[in-house]
């Protein structure tokens, strides 16, 4: 009887956390209040699945909490029920925390909230129950030597499982993977074979070698993590190589060079520009741009506020070399809820139209265009779209700001939402990996197509060898 209302407890709890997660995410995205004033009055300009998932979060929390409630009154039922300290209630408890264990680690693993949240609960049970065998009807100096014993044997326990989960994980990740933090030892993993062209970062894409022959036409791309090719383990697969086999393939003479690196943003592309432009001496300039460029000072980002384990003296030793402490470092960052607003909140908040962090970046995209004109007049801005998890574009209101100030400063622009949205129900195909949303082999092919496509209508190439 009692392990049938500890699992069904811990399914219960696991559906709530799965529901509750969206209150908590609304509430720290400041949703929940303008939603809910919106509904009152009758001006409400959000769609059904808002309200929907306003209400559900609320809900879930609820729920939440009436499953922490039904936990205290399992621990009763364990002090009532394992007063024998029989071997099958020693069994149980074995089995609920392989169980426990197993949840919170596929739970990190698919970035299962609910999975995880479960598997916590699970582990802390087992935990409790194991003291509560320990002490009944035991005198105190027995139960604290019992309590030492069990304590022991759960050390030896937990290194043996953090022991074997490091050579499970390099076996299944033997190749390497991409994950949306550049950084860490599966990452470095799955670029160990990069190349890397001759334009510091280090950068990558095709490269221009010395100076300009007669009749040659060269492209300048310049761009960040997206047009690095975070994900992308070929790099015949970036669609910078894919733009020059296209325009290669109209015109032998088409030469390229790439400038991109992860992280850089609008005061990194201006120096670069300064550094590389007068060698490459580009007839046109394709500037892939990612609201993220926005940003110059990354002291306000939300993520600097680390989660408590980031504190710990060890861990960045750990994290640059473990893959269990990688992994557990991106999976409990993913499930566990944000202790700040999100990082689209942030952007939103602090680069709105009018804001100092607008008008900053305004001033740096102008010193931007007067150096990338003083090389040439045609230039085309490539707007990389923000993608939620569903695949549809996030942000709508800052690319709009952005795409409106181009048209004021007269320079043209290309949105690639629109070759890419074919693809917004296939996240498998859209991004690079499960755990990285930047663009995948088959997006950066569509990227490609689409460039190549805008600058041919807007005759940038023919422009760039007339007289």
């Amino acid at each position: 009887m009692f392990w049938l209302v500890v699992t069904t407890a811990a399914l219960g709890f696991s559906i709530a956390t799965c529901v509750g997660d969206h209150a908590i995410r609304a509430i720290y995205e400041e949703r929940s209040i303008p939603l809910l004033n919106q509904l009152i009055s009758g001006r409400a300009d959000h769609s059904v699945d808002d309200y929907l998932q306003f209400f559900d979060g609320f809900l879930g929390a609820a729920a939440s909490a009436l499953a922490v409630a039904i936990s205290f009154g399992l621990l009763a039922e364990v002090a009532r029920f394992i007063e024998s300290r029989s071997m099958s209630t020693w069994l149980g408890l074995v089995a609920l925390l392989a169980i426990s264990i197993g949840l919170t680690a596929g739970g990190i693993a698919f970035q299962s909230p609910a999975a995880t949240q479960a598997g916590i609960f699970a582990a802390s049970l087992v935990t409790l129950a194991g003291l509560i065998v320990v002490v009944a009807r035991k005198t105190l100096a027995e139960s604290i030597g019992q309590v030492k014993g069990l304590l022991l044997r759960t050390a030896v326990f937990l290194g043996l499982f953090v022991l074997m989960s490091e050579v499970a994980l390099r076996v299944v990740f033997h190749s390497g993977e991409s994950f949306g933090l550049h950084g860490g030892p599966i990452v470095a993993r799955f670029e160990r074979d990069f190349v890397f062209n001759r334009f510091d970062g280090p950068s990558r894409g095709p490269a221009t070698d010395g100076m300009k022959a007669a009749g040659a036409i060269r492209i300048l791309v310049q761009g960040d993590s997206i047009t690095w090719g975070q994900g992308v383990r070929d790099e015949r697969s970036l669609y910078t190589s894919h733009l020059r086999a296209l325009f290669r393939h109209e015109n032998p003479a088409i030469e390229m060079a790439v400038l991109a690196q992860p992280g850089r943003d609008i005061d990194g592309h201006i120096q670069q520009l300064r550094r590389w432009g007068g060698e490459i001496a580009p007839d046109v300039i394709v500037y892939q741009w990612f609201v993220n460029d926005m940003e110059r000072d990354h002291s306000a980002q939300p993520w600097l506020k680390q989660r408590y384990w980031r504190r710990l003296f060890f861990h960045r030793e750990l994290v640059s070399h473990s893959y269990f402490w990688f992994m557990f470092d991106f999976g409990m960052g993913m499930v566990l809820p944000s202790p700040v607003p999100s990082y689209d909140t942030y952007l939103a908040t602090n680069f709105a139209l009018g804001t100092p962090g607008w008008m900053h970046f305004k001033r740096e995209f102008e010193t931007w265009l007067a150096e990338a004109r003083r090389l040439t007049p045609n230039v085309l801005i490539a707007l990389y779209p923000s993608f939620v998890r569903k695949g549809e574009p996030s942000l709508k209101e800052l690319y709009g700001n952005f795409r409106a100030l181009c048209d004021e400063l007269g320079v043209d622009a290309i949105d690639l939402w629109e070759p890419l949205k074919i693809l917004a129900a296939r996240p498998d195909r859209l991004f690079a990996s499960r755990f990285d949303a930047h663009p995948g082999p088959e997006a950066h092919e569509l990227i490609a197509v689409a460039i190549h496509d805008k600058l041919q209508a807007m005759d940038f190439l023919r422009s760039a060898v007339d007289p």
